[in-house]
């Protein structure tokens, strides 16, 4: 059996070892090929019209947008003693079928200052998550700021980007009895869609080799603050295992040899009579846990640097 022929350990995505080029900015996420076949020749249609060849899709989804909010506030209701409300009509629109007498006398138009008040979008909650990878001592754990409006595949991303995990590995969200993930259901699904409220928590696993679970946990549901960046990473222990270091069982015992190195050392220390604290300790030569460099990648992530992984 040749190299190429061999089975991937552990589920190992194809082009691993390269850094991932995950974007987040994906407005549109439409995964039915007549749908999407049909908003592309919209688009392109828009383009050739406006003349803007260069625009991308989401620039043309968002002018698409405007346009029509801005057709919506040139609407007109007319209200009849009959009827509670009739069909909106634009103001540039001409009636095809005549009122009669009573129906012009009982109508009320809304003039320029009577227009309907702008409909806005309602703005996004935030989730503050704590994420805690299992059957590790001490916790490895994160609590990191998500906007509501966030899809599973961001979720994805974050959960990488804060475990320093570099995605070489297939992944599975475990939520409310369904799979999300690779190989299963559509990960665009927004948090908002899932019911989530202070208290749920549900389950993600990366690397289906080593098997690192981790159980995320809504402890607040917050309002969103436009003076903030999100998502953000504000508290965390300890940094995450390595990639390909054989799951939790083999941490823990890699943990403990550690351990039983170091107290054998303080006790031979001890016997020639030297002090164990005597020797000048050392800058750890592993991963460490660094919040400020967590949160500088989850910021070039967030504003769709290719090379986020980097920052």
């Amino acid at each position: 059996m040749t190299t190429d022929e061999q089975p991937k350990r552990g589920g190992r995505r194809e082009g691993a070892g390269r850094k991932p080029t995950l974007k987040p900015l994906k407005a549109v996420r439409l995964h039915e090929p007549v749908v999407r076949d049909a908003l592309a020749a919209v688009t392109a249609h828009e383009r050739e019209v406006l003349e803007e060849p260069l625009w991308s899709q989401e620039e043309m989804i968002a002018e698409l947008i405007l346009a029509a909010y801005d057709q919506l506030l040139n609407t007109q209701v007319e209200y009849t003693d009959n009827q509670t409300a009739l069909p909106v009509r634009t103001r540039d629109s001409t009636d095809t079928q005549p009122q009669t007498a009573q129906t012009a006398q009982t109508s009320i138009e809304y003039t320029d200052n009577q227009t309907p008040a702008p409909i806005r979008a309602a703005a996004p909650e935030v989730y503050q998550l704590r994420i805690v990878l299992v059957d590790i001592e001490p916790e490895i754990w994160r609590r990191v700021l998500v906007r509501s409006d966030a899809t599973l595949e961001d979720l994805h991303d974050i959960i990488q980007i804060c475990f320093g995990w570099e995605d070489y590995h297939l992944h599975q969200f475990g939520i409310g009895g369904g799979e999300y993930g690779d190989g299963t259901a559509d990960e665009s699904m927004p948090l908002t869609r899932l019911g989530l409220r202070a208290g749920s928590s549900f389950g993600y696993v990366y690397d289906f080799g080593d098997h690192w679970v981790h159980e995320v946990e809504v402890e607040a549901v917050l309002p969103f603050s436009t003076s903030k960046r999100y998502p953000q990473c504000v508290a965390g222990a300890r940094p995450a295992p390595e990639e390909d270091s054989g799951g939790a069982w083999a941490y823990m015992e890699k943990q403990r040899r550690s351990e039983r190195a170091k107290a054998a050392a303080r006790k031979r220390k001890q016997a020639r009579g030297t002090s164990a604290t005597a020797k000048k300790k050392r800058k750890p030569t592993g991963p460490v846990y660094d919040r400020a460099h967590i949160n500088r990648r989850l910021t070039a992530w967030a504003a769709g640097d290719d090379f986020y992984m980097a920052a």
